[in-house]
């Protein structure tokens, strides 16, 4: 059995990874979302559900604590999908109470996560605890300022936490991406370099590749995903968001 923590499950890549992971019938999997969650009581016994949760909230994160306990025996992969981006906006347009609260969904709740959650990862044997960035930290682009500070701390958090508790055996990774190719981006960002976006299974199954696969010398890292495309390596980032 292979017990997977998905927060941020009713996200499009919340849904998509659990979609892949449920399709497994060792995997046990506990979904937390901030909402109630779609699709709930449509898995089996194999998928505990923990809807109306706020991560930034004490009580919340001992319910989740406890669910753990009661629900997982031995190690725990932790995969955190929860986040908020605006949408690229000048910084004098983002008042500090926006910032905030994109710092609160991007870093905030994954610290406050690992807080909780890592007492029993020491005391079960580890696991992955995986999170995801963006390129703009690497490529420091405009308009996307406080997004971007927001994943760089999410980088070094999980640096930080892979020195502190691999000796337990957790493994902290953060995951890259360039767009994720749903239908909102395609609404928000008609113009978008499509060929560059990455697809939702596809993101799924390399994580669950990388999890089951036992790459334990892979950690503390930030690891790029990424489709290649023309546009986006020999065009400017100002050329490729003209409209």
């Amino acid at each position: 059995m292979v017990n997977y923590l998905i927060t941020g499950a009713n996200s499009f890549l919340g849904k998509a990874i659990t979609a892949r992971l449920s399709l497994n019938p060792e995997n046990r999997l506990l979904l937390v979302s901030r909402k109630n969650i779609s699709g709930e009581r449509s898995y089996g016994d194999t998928i505990s559900y923990l809807p109306n949760t706020n991560l930034l909230n004490e009580d919340s994160l001992q319910q989740m604590r406890k669910e753990c306990e009661l629900f997982f025996t031995g190690p725990v992969h932790v995969i955190n999908c929860v986040g908020y981006y605006k949408g690229q906006e000048q910084f004098e347009e983002t008042s500090p109470g926006e910032a905030k609260k994109i710092f609160e969904s991007n870093f905030t709740t994954v610290y406050n996560t690992a807080f909780a959650i890592m007492p029993y990862l020491m005391a079960n044997g580890g696991g992955h605890f995986i999170t995801f960035s963006c390129k703009s930290v690497r490529y420091r682009y405009p308009f996307m300022a406080p997004f971007s500070a927001s994943k760089a701390a999410l980088e070094c958090l999980m640096g930080s936490l892979a020195n502190e508790f691999s000796k337990y055996g957790v493994i902290a990774n953060a995951f890259s991406l360039s767009t994720l190719d749903t239908a909102y981006e395609r609404t928000i960002k008609p113009y978008g370099d499509y060929q560059n976006w990455l697809k939702l299974d596809d993101i799924a199954k390399t994580l669950e590749e990388v999890i089951t696969g036992n790459f334990h010398l892979m950690n503390g890292n930030t690891i790029d995903l990424f489709q290649y495309s023309d546009s986006f390596f020999n065009k400017s980032y100002f050329d490729r968001i003209k409209k």
